[in-house]
C-alpha cells in the first residue's frame, strides 16, 4: 500500500492554531508530503512517518487513497483503532476497529493522525466492499 507522510508546517504551532488536526485532511493540498510505504505485513508504523511536535503535542500524519467504483457506502478496517484520528472523503470519524463510510465515485483520500503520546503499536487498515452497495474499493498503488 502507498502513503504520505506529511511534513511539518512551516511555523508548526500557528499553523495548527489556525487548522488544528483535521488540516491535516482538509488542508493537504498546503502541505509537502513524502512518499510512505507499508511494511510487507501491510501494517504502518508510526516511526516511519515525520514527526510533528507542537508544544506538548506529538502528531505523524500519514495519507493513502482508494478508488471507489461509484458512491456508496465502503467498509474500513483498522488492526487498532487506539491513539487514531481518522478521515475520510473530507469527513472525520471515529476511529474504531470497523466503519462503514458514505464514499463519493472516484479517488478518496484517507488520512490517519498518530498521536505518538498514546499509540505506540503500527496500524493497518484494509478497505473492504460492504453487501449491497454499489461502491467497490480497490488501493491505489505506485509512487
Amino acid at each position: 500500500r502507498r502513503w504520505r507522510t506529511a511534513q511539518p508546517p512551516a511555523e508548526a504551532w500557528r499553523w495548527m492554531n489556525l487548522n488544528g488536526n483535521k488540516g491535516f485532511h482538509e488542508k493537504a493540498a498546503d502541505l509537502t508530503w513524502t512518499p510512505l510505504y507499508s511494511r510487507v505485513d501491510g501494517t504502518v508504523h508510526g516511526e516511519d512517518a515525520t514527526l510533528i511536535k507542537v508544544g506538548n503535542s506529538e502528531w505523524r500524519a500519514v495519507e493513502s487513497e482508494l478508488e471507489v467504483s461509484g458512491a456508496g457506502r465502503i467498509g474500513l478496517r483498522l488492526n487498532d483503532p487506539a491513539g487514531l484520528q481518522v478521515f475520510v472523503a473530507g469527513k472525520e470519524l471515529p476511529a474504531a476497529a470497523e466503519m462503514q463510510i458514505e464514499a463519493p465515485a472516484g479517488r478518496v483520500k484517507v488520512t490517519l493522525l498518530f498521536d505518538t503520546t498514546v499509540r505506540r503499536t503500527p496500524v493497518k487498515m484494509q478497505a473492504f466492499d460492504l453487501p449491497g452497495s454499489p461502491a467497490k474499493t480497490k488501493t491505489v498503488r505506485g509512487i
